[in-house]
């Protein structure tokens, strides 16, 4: 024989392995001329069944355990494979929003400062005289006048001095 090792032979382990098949030739017999050989074998035939049973309940159960782990192991590494083009997208998405943020801030600050142009421009016609004819006020709102004794050099374009 060749061995890969040379391990010493453990007579302790081989002696246990004696005396376990001398009871279980034992109790073999003693079924046997207590039973008959069909009760023997029916009794025998369950116990192996169980044993083997169990055996496999074992190795299965270690198995399980071993596949889930395995599938839970590819399923974390699926899932952060998945993620990382989520987190990029999300990235991108949350600089849209903050793109479009700003544009909303630069809308209000426009429209604040329209709202403010309109109630200067309020204040002062809430404040301007009962009559017209005060020239000083009157002028602010005219548009300036073509002089028309000038000649006309502007190629029919209006020019407002």
């Amino acid at each position: 024989m060749n061995h890969t090792r040379n391990a010493p032979i453990l007579w302790d382990r081989v002696a246990l392995l004696v005396v376990i098949l001398i009871i279980f030739g034992g109790v073999i017999w003693w079924l046997e001329t207590r039973f008959g050989a069909g009760i023997a074998i029916l009794i025998l035939g369950g116990l192996a069944f169980i044993t083997a049973y169990t055996v496999g309940n074992f190795a299965g159960r270690r198995d399980t355990i071993t596949t889930v782990r395995e599938t839970m192991t590819a399923m974390s590494d699926h899932v952060h494979e998945i993620s990382k083009p989520l987190e990029i997208k999300a990235k991108a998405q949350g600089q849209i929003v903050q793109g479009e943020n700003r544009i909303l801030n630069q809308a209000e600050r426009d429209a604040a400062r329209y709202t403010q142009r309109l109630a200067s421009q309020q204040a002062k016609l809430l404040n301007a005289p009962a009559q017209p004819n005060d020239n000083d006020w009157y002028q602010q709102f005219q548009q300036p006048t073509v002089d028309t004794t000038k000649p006309a050099d502007n190629d029919g374009f209006t020019v407002y001095e």
